[in-house]
């Protein structure tokens, strides 16, 4: 198809950094993008991911969703479509790469975006982001538009107008924030459903409260990047193409963002891949993340199951160890050298684990019972390995995924561990472990647990 960009628009964009290009989408498309999100936004609500908070009744009912493209093929089909990635290509001068989605409902009453750059979270280096914002729903002063610097593209990145020592409040909007330099101004910019809005990573923008009682100001919005990008911050692993195809690029850890951090691994500390870097600093506020689909499943019951265990113990279920602490750990592989490691670090502390603090422990990979038998007897573990050859139980517990071993990439089971309370409650969920230290890790955990019961004990018997 071709593009939808004028000369005109060309001429537009490299002045000012942004352009509005009228109609891309039609009503019918625009209706099926809305009712995908809403579809969507009904499951959430179901699943009890979205509770209204009394503090922020808007921004909690209608949180802005992240990276649901990761999900749906609907979402997915239109921000491939051909008049979306040629415009992309056409602007940044070569083939374009999906870094992320955020979808807006922005209803009545809900706040608006401090000014800020994109790519000072992004992270796209070399150059910069493109972002594409998908009109949904007439834009306007009054329900929340956007507004733009003109000219501020040609800036370098700015540094955020609040330097924080708090490094999650600096990956938040507000921590994001910057001042809008002397010799510029703010203008704002009204869109129709259908339009695209267009704009530079480096661009300084935001939006206004919507202020209506009865608009939404719904919209979806693209970031891209360029094939030639080296590395990024934002799901550097998992760009797409517009064949749909995911593509890899290196961690960029030094985002503008992260600048004023000590740490050049500041925005892990910051819990960045949780937050995004767009989730508010106010914690009863929420953002959506296609990433959290396998979120901790701290506090939560541990989910069941029933599988086959190495020896003459037949079925092991969690529900079997009821009034008894359960040490859950997930590993890759019997046989190699971490999982060795790790089974014997087990082995070693098994009694203070099982008879200090009562603790079952059950390991589980997914190599067979026969595997299993070898790699017990060799050495000499004394406690269950559960086979989980078609890794549903990993997938259950959200360690089952991708992994990269010497530049091949394999399914695999993640190392983590699970610690499940005598009434069934996942009390601490340790992901992407270390062999080293690990257990005394888990030792040190269920000694403040233990501590936590016999305060709470101490405190019922004064009463």
């Amino acid at each position: 198809m071709a593009t939808r960009m004028t000369a005109a628009d060309k001429e537009f964009l490299e002045k000012e950094g942004y352009i509005v290009i009228k109609g891309v989408f039609s009503k019918e498309e625009v209706d099926e993008i809305k009712q995908e999100y809403e579809t969507h936004w009904l499951e959430l609500l179901s699943q009890g991911r979205i509770r209204q908070r009394m503090k922020r009744p808007y921004e909690s009912l209608y949180p802005r969703v992240r990276d649901h493209h990761l999900k749906s093929s609907i979402v997915l089909k239109h921000i491939l479509a051909p008049k979306v990635v040629d415009i992309a290509e056409e602007i940044i001068g070569e083939e374009a790469l999906v870094v992320s989605t955020s979808y807006y409902f922005k209803g009545p009453g809900m706040s608006g975006m401090p000014i800020h750059q994109d790519n000072s979270a992004l992270g796209v280096y070399p150059g910069t982001s493109l972002s594409v914002w998908i009109s949904l729903d007439d834009s306007d002063v009054e329900n929340g538009g956007l507004v733009f610097a003109p000219g501020t593209h040609k800036l370098e990145l700015l540094p955020p107008k609040v330097i924080s020592k708090d490094i999650k409040f600096q990956f938040t909007d507000e921590g994001q924030e910057v001042e809008v330099p002397d010799g510029y101004r703010l203008v704002h910019v009204s869109a129709q459903a259908g339009d695209l809005v267009i704009f530079n990573g480096n661009i300084i923008h935001g939006s206004g409260p919507n202020e209506t009682k009865d608009r939404f100001r719904r919209a979806l919005l693209v970031h891209f990047g360029g094939i030639s990008v080296e590395r990024l911050t934002l799901n550097f692993n998992h760009l797409i193409n517009r064949q749909g195809q995911r593509v890899r690029k290196r961690l960029n850890t030094k985002p503008k963002v992260a600048e004023t951090q000590e740490s050049v691994f500041s925005y892990k500390v910051a819990d960045y891949y949780k937050t995004t870097g767009w989730e508010h600093h106010k914690r009863d506020d929420l953002t959506i993340d296609a990433h959290a689909e396998n979120a901790s499943l701290e506090g939560k019951p541990a989910p069941d199951f029933a599988l086959p265990a190495h020896g003459a113990t037949g079925t092991k279920r969690i529900s079997d160890y009821r009034g008894q602490y359960v040490i859950l750990y997930f590993y890759p592989q019997d046989h190699t050298p971490h999982c060795t490691r790790q089974a014997c670090s087990f082995r070693d502390h098994f009694n203070v684990l099982t008879e200090k603090y009562g603790a079952q422990i059950l390991g589980i990979s997914t190599d067979s019972v026969e595997t299993h038998e070898e790699f017990a007897a060799k050495h000499q573990l004394p406690f269950p390995l559960l086979a989980d050859t078609d890794h549903k139980v990993a997938e259950m517990y959200g360690v089952w995924g991708e992994e990269t071993f010497r530049g091949n990439r394999f399914m695999s089971i993640k190392r983590s561990t699970f610690i499940i309370n005598p009434d069934g409650i996942v009390e601490n969920a340790l992901y992407d472990v270390k062999v080293n230290k690990h257990v005394e890790e888990v030792i040190a955990l269920l000694e403040q647990s233990r501590r936590g019961e016999n305060s709470h004990e101490t405190k019922i018997s004064e009463c």
